[in-house]
Formats: C-alpha cells, sequence, structure tokens
C-alpha cells in the first residue's frame, strides 16, 4: 500500500525524462480518493491546458495505476487523432478559428478575404466573447443563438460598453443581427469539423422577417443632392473652419458620393483603391470611360474583376487629382484615392454623408427608411436597370459582383423601359 502523501510517477519519457503520468492520493470528506496528472503533448486539443487531473475514482493504489495508465493511453489515441482530449471555451475556439482564418488569409489560400477577417473581428471577437467567451463550447445550444437578439439590443445601448469599444449604433438592425449570427454559427461549423463542438446549433435559422428592396436615391433626389454638392452652401454648412484641411475633405468627399454613383463599387470595395487601379478606355461613343480594378482580398465575392464606371466617375477622379496637385500632393500609382493628406485611406466617410444627405434634404427614401453611403451603390443599379440603353441584368450583375437573381430580387420595382419594348412589340 502506498503512503498517503507521496508521488508516483508511472511513465516517464526515456529520452527526456518528462514525466508523462503520476499518481498521488488525496484526502476527501468522504474517504481517501487517487488522483492522475497527465501530460498534454498539444495543449490545443485540451483547451490550451499542458496538464489534466483527474479523479481515479478509488482508494485502491493497485486499481488507481491501472487505470491511470489505460486513461493515457486513451488521451494518446485522441492526441494522435486530432480529437480533444477536453472540452474548449468558447473563447478558445474563437481563437483557434480567427488564427486559422489569418493565417489562411496570410498565405494566399483561394476563398479568404480581408473583408470577411475584419468582419469576424468586429463582430464575434468582440460581441460573442462578451456573451458566451467564458462557456464551454459543448454547452452553447439553439437558445443561446435565439437569445443573442436581446442580449444584442441591449448591449448596444449600455453607455460603458460604448465607451469600451468605441462609436456603435443604439439601434442595430436585423441584417446586422444576422450577420453577426451566422458568423458565430461559421465558428461552431468549423469546431465540429475539428470534433471541438458537438452540437448542431448552428442548424438554427435567424428569421429576418421580408427582405424588402434595396433603399436608393431617386432621380429627383440625386439631382437635389448633385446641386447641393456644386452649391457654396456645401462649403460652408456645419462646423466650417474655411482651411485647407476642411476644403480637402469637403472635395475628397464630394468626389466620393459622384464616384460610387457612378460605379456601382461596394464601400470596402473603394477604400483601398489606389491611382494604378484605374485606367482609361473609350466607348463607341467616343467617351472616357474608367475601368476599375478590384482585386481579391478586397472584394466581398473573393475575386478579382474589373469594373467600367459611367463617364462621369472620371471626370470626378480627374478633378480631384488636379486638386490634390494643386496642393502639393503627389498622386503617383501607388497613393491611395481616398486618403487623409498624410495618405492614409479613410475608412468611414459615414458622418460626413449623413451631414450631406441631411443638408441637401435627402436623408429619407420613399418609405422613410434613412439612406447610407451603400445607397449609392444601390442608385448606381437602380439608375443602370431604369435608364440604361439595352443593359441586361446579367451584365449589370458581373459588374457589380453580384448575382442575377440578387437583383431580381431587390429590384424587382426598377422596370426598365427597354424591357417594357421588348415584351411588348
Amino acid at each position: 500500500m502506498a503512503e498517503d502523501h507521496s508521488i508516483h510517477h508511472l511513465v516517464i519519457d526515456n529520452s527526456s525524462g518528462e514525466v508523462k503520468v503520476s499518481v498521488y492520493l488525496y484526502p476527501r470528506n468522504t474517504g481517501k480518493i487517487y488522483y492522475a496528472r497527465y501530460k498534454i503533448d498539444n495543449p490545443d486539443l485540451a483547451n490550451n491546458q499542458k496538464y489534466i487531473t483527474e479523479s481515479l475514482k478509488t482508494g485502491e493504489f493497485d486499481t488507481a495505476c491501472e487505470r491511470a495508465r489505460n486513461q493515457y493511453a486513451m488521451i494518446q489515441v485522441r492526441l494522435e487523432a486530432g480529437i480533444p482530449v477536453k472540452d474548449i471555451s468558447v473563447n478558445r475556439a474563437i481563437d483557434q478559428f480567427l488564427n486559422n482564418y489569418k493565417k489562411n488569409f496570410d498565405s494566399g489560400v483561394d476563398g479568404f478575404s480581408t473583408h470577411m477577417l475584419r468582419g469576424y473581428r468586429k463582430s464575434i471577437d468582440i460581441y460573442w466573447r462578451d456573451y458566451v467567451g467564458d462557456r464551454l463550447l459543448n454547452t452553447i445550444n439553439v437558445v443561446d443563438l435565439e437569445g443573442y437578439e436581446i442580449w444584442r439590443r441591449n448591449w448596444s445601448k449600455t453607455t460603458k460598453r460604448k465607451k469600451l469599444h468605441g462609436n456603435y449604433k443604439e439601434n442595430v438592425s436585423r441584417r446586422t443581427l444576422e450577420w453577426e449570427i451566422n458568423g458565430f454559427k461559421t465558428v461552431l461549423r468549423w469546431c465540429s469539423a475539428r470534433n471541438h463542438y458537438n452540437g448542431k446549433a448552428f442548424d438554427w435559422k435567424f428569421a429576418r422577417g421580408e427582405r424588402r428592396r434595396r433603399s436608393a436615391f431617386t432621380l429627383d433626389q440625386y439631382k437635389k443632392l448633385h446641386a447641393f454638392l456644386a452649391s457654396d452652401d456645401y462649403f460652408s454648412f456645419g462646423r466650417y473652419d474655411n482651411n485647407l484641411r476642411t476644403e480637402y475633405h469637403r472635395m475628397m468627399l464630394r468626389t466620393y458620393i459622384h464616384f460610387m454613383i457612378n460605379t456601382g463599387l461596394r464601400p470596402g470595395e473603394s477604400r483601398y483603391l489606389k491611382w494604378g487601379d484605374v485606367s482609361r478606355r473609350k466607348n463607341l461613343a467616343g467617351q472616357t470611360v474608367p475601368v476599375i480594378r478590384v482585386s481579391s482580398t478586397h472584394s466581398k465575392v473573393n475575386k478579382l474583376r474589373n469594373v467600367v464606371g459611367r463617364p462621369a466617375a472620371f471626370m470626378w477622379l480627374d478633378d480631384w487629382k488636379e486638386f490634390r496637385a494643386e496642393t502639393g500632393e503627389f498622386c503617383g500609382d501607388d497613393t491611395y484615392i481616398f486618403c487623409t493628406s498624410k495618405g492614409v485611406p479613410i475608412k468611414d466617410f459615414r458622418e460626413g454623408f449623413n451631414n450631406i444627405i441631411r443638408n441637401a434634404g435627402v436623408e429619407f427614401d420613399a418609405d422613410g427608411e434613412k439612406l447610407v453611403i451603400y445607397s449609392l451603390r444601390h442608385t448606381y443599379i437602380t439608375f443602370r436597370l431604369q435608364y440604361g440603353r439595352n443593359v441586361s441584368i446579367y451584365t449589370i450583375a458581373k459588374n457589380c459582383g453580384t448575382s442575377v437573381a440578387m437583383i431580381e430580387q431587390f429590384y424587382s420595382d426598377a422596370v426598365s423601359e427597354d424591357y417594357i419594348e421588348e415584351l411588348s412589340i
């Protein structure tokens, strides 16, 4: 019979002398029970633990040793097969998922984009950690996904959280909620494929409600917006300091609005555009049009594509480039188009855009929905459908990096006169 306080080393690595399994007696109120301590060679499969300690549920030394050896053999089999030997936490799962995604993205693996990595970091890495991060991954179920919306809406209204994480909206759209829930479901599927997660919560579907058409400026609204941007009022409304910095930003924002509404680019696709990404072409009418190279790393669909813009897009880019040259800036091929005077890309035009449409009197669409920067893209698609000459939905979809089905679903009310003639004659 072993002494109560002695530690018995059952398995030792012959080459390193490292103890792999040890057994010791632990006194409890119900009696003395043996425990085993196992060395884990791959902590990633044990919730980042280098050692696991478990009760052997016996006070008999020989029985305890036999159980410890058998358990260690099972642990080794699971480790060699890449199967977790201990449940991991949600925080640990998120760490592994994000590290894996970044590793694949940095290696240039197809299907991994900076757009999605940034999105995961903005949602999963903040909200889901706060919501269930300390829980064990295998305890996550459908109830947790169902309860996320209430938790998230309360979270967004908490002053402490807003101060901690920055400028977050108090009213969260259902589209945003859907994106965040689907992002976490992606983590669960990834963990399930690696035997970390045994549940099926990722099969739950978030009911977002009826999907309405995309909000876009009407032609009258766009005319009002265009007139405001061309007026003296545009350079004097709000907090205007009458200095070069303010003028620089307003010139850039005006260029950005006209450029986006004449190209249909997504905000994320335009953020890192450089002058070298834009080339000139002549159309059959002899007009100079821009062809914009959108790299796969900055595309939502992870594919390289060339976007053909309208002639007006080039006019505004040329004016912007000339303005920057007059201020002493060099606009080389490697220079960002929309950036600070120090060359740092502008991340978000939202505040400036909101001030402009409010002062121009075009803040809401016909249904009372607030127009947003993404509405510039929707306006481009709507205007091409309504006023484009002999342009097909397929051509618009390809140019915008979306599908025909998406356009048919969300822009069904934008019927081109060309289609009417085609169907009625």
